[in-house]
This record gives structure tokens, C-alpha cells and sequence, in this order.
């Protein structure tokens, strides 16, 4: 996030890491001018209902009490944002998915030619600090670039605003 020009999103499980190491980075890039969009999964659907499998889901990739993570983090996501000024929030947009993850990723400047991709796989029961990630480059593969930033993007389109999931 230090050398994005433009835009970044942020497709996490539970995004611990930006919750705890990066709030600080991002907010400073958005005085900046960067785009930040950040997406965690819900523990909730629409109806405010706890999702039927989302312990189970952290038990199989070492998140115990996954709800109640997810949770925590959501508030602290919330009240980080809300302290922030009108320029940083017009800059940050955060957003909760519905669907199982697959993968936590990071895409830099989607619309230029220098667009890359980390993706780092959620392995069955591997802690997060132990998961292999690797880089698509737009100007490696194209196709593959394109393929995975369009999955992506509708992943994000898909995402709930944060202020409209209660909690």
C-alpha cells in the first residue's frame, strides 16, 4: 500500500492484520488522495442472522470463535472510520461478503497497466502467517490478471456497506 498510486482493495477472512497493523497506513494514504476499499466476510446475512456455518468455517482455517472475531473487528473497523475526517472516509470504503473465502487478496491500481494482485490462499488448517501468496501481474498474464480482478470486482459489487449489516 506504500507504492499503490491509485486504488487498492482489500479482500480479507477476517482482515486481523489491517485491523491491527495497518489502520494507521491506510488512513494517511486517504488524506493522501489513495482509494482503500476493504472487505471482510459477515458473520451475519441481511437479516442480522448468525450465518449457519461461519464457526465451522473457522475451525477449518484455524479462526476459532470466528463470529465473535469478525465481530470485534467490524466494530473496530467502524469506529476507526467514523473517527476519521471527510476526506479519509470519502477515500475508505469497507464492506462485508456473504461468501464462502477462498483466498485473501490484494489488488493494487486495478485500472493501470502496472495493476497487480497478491493472493494468498486460505489452506485448510493452516495458520495465516504460515499461508504461501503470490503475485498476477497485468503485464505477466493478461488473461490471468483480468480473470481473477473481474471475480474480484463482483465479489466486491456484491459486498454489503458496513453500516448496513447489524450487528
Amino acid at each position: 500500500m506504500e507504492t499503490g498510486t491509485t486504488e487498492a482493495y482489500v479482500f480479507g477472512l477476517q482482515l486481523g492484520h489491517v485491523v491491527h497493523e495497518l489502520l494507521p497506513l491506510i488512513g494517511r494514504r486517504a488524506r493522501e488522495g489513495y482509494k482503500v476499499n476493504l472487505a471482510l466476510l459477515s458473520p451475519f446475512n441481511l437479516d442480522g442472522k448468525k450465518l449457519s456455518w461461519i464457526n465451522e468455517m473457522g475451525d477449518v482455517h484455524n479462526f476459532p470463535n470466528l463470529d465473535r472475531t469478525l465481530r470485534v473487528n467490524i466494530e473496530r473497523l467502524r469506529d476507526w472510520h467514523s473517527g476519521l475526517d471527510e476526506r479519509q472516509r470519502k477515500n475508505i470504503d469497507i464492506r462485508l461478503y456473504l461468501d464462502i473465502p477462498t483466498a485473501s487478496v490484494v489488488i493494487f491500481d486495478p485500472s493501470k497497466s502496472t495493476g497487480c494482485i497478491q493472493i494468498e490462499p486460505i489452506l485448510h488448517r493452516l495458520d495465516p502467517s504460515q499461508r504461501p501468496a503470490f503475485w498476477v501481474r497485468r503485464s505477466d498474464s493478461q488473461l490471468l490478471y483480468t480473470n481473477v480482478l473481474a471475480s474480484y470486482i463482483d465479489l466486491w459489487k456484491g459486498a454489503v456497506p458496513l453500516d448496513k449489516i447489524p450487528l
